[in-house]
């Protein structure tokens, strides 16, 4: 997924219907190159595990957009030391996980 095309960003649910989401997180994290922001009603529990597999930060729901928004904007200076993502503004890609995890 990462080289095919190239997010700055991921927000991943935790709640996933064909694979963990921490299991998606530790490959995009091995992939490198792009954060990770994972999100889930769980708790903290399940945010310490994924950050601990290579999320870059953690959204307990629910949660407000500002806050999502925020936390995005946050991950991509991090990956680009301070710059802005190749994109300005959020732009949505939606794939079907077993495509995605196929791809990885």
């Amino acid at each position: 997924m990462r080289a095919e095309f190239g997010p700055d960003v991921v927000l991943l649910s935790l709640n996933l219907p064909d694979m963990d989401g921490g299991t998606l997180a530790a490959r995009l994290a091995e992939q490198g190159g792009c954060g990770v922001v994972a999100m889930s009603g769980r708790g903290d529990a399940a945010g310490q595990a994924v950050l601990a597999r290579g999320a870059h930060d953690f959204i307990t729901k629910p949660m407000g957009i500002r806050d999502v928004v925020t936390r995005l904007d946050a991950a991509v200076r991090r990956m680009s030391k301070g710059g802005i993502g190749r994109q300005q503004g959020i732009q949505c890609l939606e794939r079907s996980l077993p495509d995605i995890a196929h791809q990885m």
